[in-house]
């Protein structure tokens, strides 16, 4: 029996699939920012929202992820990058040292959070963590 050496139709619908986690979650720069090599850090973010439920049970988290948000971040009042949260509301990203704002890309009237906007500042060859929390309204 011969052996079909084309590409396995599976394999071309795991590419597709793959390409558009990628795409959806991730970063892009609205302008170019880079500085210099070592002048860059890391920003972390894990967006969380709740309570999830307007009772709380013992052991259990009252918030889970954000998944699919795009923050935006702005530095000296331009636009510098934009992150979309992945399916663990997080997401990472590098910048030039300095001091950003972020916020939401697109804030509605129903997202509240005390959290945003949020002053970051990035410093050279170092990871900036930071949590930002959604508030549900459930009471």
């Amino acid at each position: 029996m011969r052996q079909d050496k084309r590409f396995p139709r599976w394999a071309a619908s795991a590419v597709a699939v793959l390409a558009a986690a990628g795409c959806a979650s991730g970063t892009r720069p609205v302008s170019d920012d880079r500085v210099g090599v070592g002048e860059r850090g890391t920003l972390f973010a894990r967006v969380v929202r709740g309570p999830v439920s307007p009772v709380e049970t013992g052991g259990g988290s009252s918030t889970q992820p954000a998944p699919g948000l795009e923050l935006l971040l702005t530095r000296d009042g331009r636009g510098v990058a934009s992150a979309v949260t992945d399916l663990n509301g997080e997401f990472r990203l590098g910048l030039s040292a300095g001091v950003y704002s972020m916020d939401l890309a697109d804030r509605s009237p129903a997202v509240v959070s005390k959290d945003l906007p949020a002053v970051i500042a990035i410093e050279p060859d170092r990871e900036t963590r930071i949590e930002i929390r959604l508030d549900t309204g459930l009471r």
